[in-house]
Formats: C-alpha cells, sequence, structure tokens
C-alpha cells in the first residue's frame, strides 16, 4: 500500500511518500533527482548534479563545470545553432540512441550525461574539457 501526503518546510511544498510493508510505514523524502524540473533553480540543479555525481562516482566539480559551460545550468538553453538543448545540451539524435526519457527533460538529460561520461562517452560535449580542469 502507498499513501502519498505532503510536506512544507520554510514554504516550499515537498511532495512526501509513505509506503507500508505489513502496517509498518516508511516515509522518505525524494532525492535532489527526483525532484528535478526544467523549472527548478540552479541552486536545485546543483544539488542533483551533487547527487547524479556520487551515484555514478563522477567528479563532482568536474560534471557541475561541463554543465556550467554547455548550458549555464539554464534547462532551457538553446545551442550549437539550434541543434542542441537543455541542460546538457544533447543533440536529439544522441539523445534518442543512448537515452531514455524525454529530450527536453533536466532530470532525463543529466541522467543520461552522467551515465554516459561513466562509460566514457563524454566526447560528444565540446565543454569536456571542463570537466577534466
Amino acid at each position: 500500500m502507498v499513501a502519498v501526503a505532503g510536506c512544507v518546510l520554510m514554504g516550499v511544498s515537498i511532495p512526501l511518500t509513505i509506503h507500508s510493508d505489513e502496517n509498518k510505514g516508511v516515509a522518505f523524502l525524494p532525492s535532489p533527482i527526483d525532484v528535478l524540473t526544467n523549472d527548478s533553480s540552479k541552486e536545485q540543479i546543483k544539488e542533483a548534479i551533487n547527487f547524479v555525481s556520487e551515484e555514478y562516482g563522477l567528479d563532482n566539480d568536474g560534471l557541475y563545470r561541463l554543465i556550467l559551460c554547455e548550458s549555464s545550468l539554464n534547462p532551457y538553453s538553446v545551442g550549437d545553432s539550434g541543434k542542441a538543448r537543455n541542460l546538457a545540451q544533447f543533440h536529439k539524435p544522441t539523445f534518442d540512441h543512448f537515452c531514455s526519457g524525454e529530450y527536453d527533460n533536466a532530470k532525463d538529460q543529466l541522467i543520461c550525461l552522467a551515465q554516459m561520461l561513466k562509460n566514457g562517452l563524454g566526447s560528444h560535449w565540446t565543454c569536456l574539457y571542463a570537466y577534466y580542469e
């Protein structure tokens, strides 16, 4: 059984999911990547980058610099003469080949970028040098 409730902290509503196993409820807050949207603040984006870096064993500062170089942390960013979009500046064919989810979704782009970097497929980004500074 799953029940959904909400939690309000300093005016910010955070969804809270409660899972029940044999009448023993366990509550948890969502991770920074779970709440990442295209309308997230730069601070929320930084928190999601930190979370994803840790999850995939990547250099946190490097991933932050790469995304900052590519999109200035702007999920609505458009580059490469309109060929690249969103937080990680994927070209649509590259996203379709390597990723799952929605092309224009910051969360899906961040997760796929991390997976690709983890698998040595970072050569798709002009700003890859920023990861290694």
